[in-house]
């Protein structure tokens, strides 16, 4: 069973093609990688469970599993991995389980590119080896500069979602 645990490896699960290429960008501009996408929550949790990549963007609302389901199961096995939730929704259940379930960030669609580095340098910085403030750490460059590198995708059903953020 192969493991990306030791590296930059990213999952991004989402069911919103256009969010997972986004997402995909942001996380190549900052120098995570290799990248894993997903577009349900069993196929998510399939690719976790394959790679231990030692962060991962779960949308909450997915066919399947849902991205709190799937959370659940990787806090079972793993309480180190970082886990960034996504939501076009925020009631206050949802966020008070998330908190439960120890996921280190929650951002909100639509989301700004600039809002989602700074959440993922928060979150994750220490995994580029980033030692300074968030806010500091947080890349100038706006969105799509350029192609993301070609991912990892499961096969799944895809279904359209948004794509923007405010993150917790």
């Amino acid at each position: 069973m192969p493991s990306d645990s030791s590296s930059k490896a990213v999952l991004i699960a989402d069911d919103s093609t256009m969010t997972q290429r986004l997402l995909n960008g942001l996380v190549s501009d900052l120098g995570f990688g290799p990248i894993h996408l997903a577009s349900d929550g069993r196929a998510a949790l399939d690719l976790w469970v394959e790679h231990r990549p030692p962060l991962v963007l779960l949308d909450i609302l997915m066919p399947n599993l849902s991205g709190i389901e799937v959370l659940e199961k990787i806090r079972q096995d793993d309480s180190q991995t970082k886990v960034v939730m996504i939501s076009g929704l925020q009631s206050r259940d949802e966020v008070m389980r998330c908190r439960e379930l120890n996921a280190n960030g929650y951002i909100l669609k639509p989301f700004e590119s600039e809002r989602v580095r700074v959440v993922l340098s928060k979150v994750a910085g220490d995994l580029l080896g980033d030692s300074d403030d968030a806010d500091e750490a947080a890349p100038k460059a706006e969105e799509d500069a350029e192609e993301p590198s070609k991912p990892t995708e499961a096969p799944s059903a895809a279904a359209p979602a948004e794509n923007s953020v405010d993150a917790e």
